[in-house]
């Protein structure tokens, strides 16, 4: 059995405060739902099923999220070691990333303040026979032995209420010259209209997002720029992220014949702008080495 990881489990050591729950909870009511249609690729991205759910419905298509997050899901496995080492997965959530790096032979932990996130990621994995070493601890609270020769956080971060000392924590816990890599949401011209317009027309926010989802991610580039030297920073997803909440939220049963050649346009789109570097795209992948 690969992915196995001598560390033992540690739960919180106590309470989370009121904002802190309620993240948790969201995304625990959020993943218990979901399960209820099938496996969504955020559990296990190689059994995804599409969900046919009465909201979000194009969020929960496999295909759509491949079409968006594959190239930078391919720039991060590209940039793991090809031999097997101990790994981070800050943020694990229900446990997709962490799952693909035990196939790869890695030994991971992963690490979530949602409880009830992990006890799905810990089964998905052994349902897998992967043995991952998962923690449903904060951040902060967690202590090792052995520093991790790699640390991954896709798509977290952003939720932390402090991103300076989160990013000053995972270099606390990496070795010396190890590799932080980082995948996280990035605003741009577009996104900051399409917030506001979400808020201040549509009146739509609090119930269909989690308290911490607008975390400033210049604080947490800036904060990875400090603490790391970095190694390569690319941008995308400029035009196709937003044309997919457009059609989440204007059209949400267009049919795939139709939405999927549709966004690879945008995807064709976000490339150009990749290229030029205006617009700036909407996420963020950042290779650091631990200075």
């Amino acid at each position: 059995m690969t992915g196995r990881t001598d560390e033992s489990r540690v739960a919180m050591e106590g309470p989370l405060d009121d904002k802190l729950r309620r993240e948790a909870e969201f995304w625990e009511n959020f993943d218990l739902n979901s399960l209820q249609y099938g496996t969504p690729y955020w559990v296990d991205v190689q059994k995804a099923e599409y969900l046919n759910t009465p909201k979000r419905y194009i969020w929960c298509d496999p295909k759509i999220e491949a079409i968006l997050y594959g190239a930078v899901k391919e720039a991060l496995f590209a940039a793991l070691p090809k031999e097997a080492v101990r790994i981070l997965d800050v943020g694990c959530g229900a446990g997709w990333l962490a799952l693909e790096l035990a196939r790869l032979g890695h030994q991971v932990t992963g690490i979530d303040i949602a409880e009830k996130r992990v006890e799905i990621a810990r089964d998905a994995a052994a349902g897998e026979g992967f043995s991952i070493n998962y923690q449903a601890i904060p951040l902060e609270e967690l202590e090792v032995q052995v520093p991790f020769d790699v640390i991954v956080s896709y798509g977290s971060l952003h939720h932390f209420p402090n991103v300076t000392e989160a990013v000053a924590k995972i270099s606390d816990l990496l070795k010396d010259d190890g590799s932080f890599l980082l995948v996280e949401n990035s605003g741009n011209l577009i996104r900051d209209s399409v917030n506001w317009c979400r808020k201040t027309i549509l009146k739509r926010d609090d119930d269909s997002r989690s308290p911490y989802e607008d975390i400033s991610t210049k604080t947490l580039v800036a904060a990875v720029k400090e603490r790391f030297r970095i190694e390569k920073e690319t941008y995308d997803l400029a035009f196709s992220k937003v044309l997919a909440e457009v059609f989440d939220f204007a059209c949400p049963k267009l049919p795939p014949h139709y939405s999927y050649p549709l966004l690879r346009g945008g995807r064709a789109l976000d490339r150009w702008a990749a290229a030029i570097g205006i617009p700036q795209g909407e996420i963020v992948f950042m290779q650091a080495r631990k200075k």
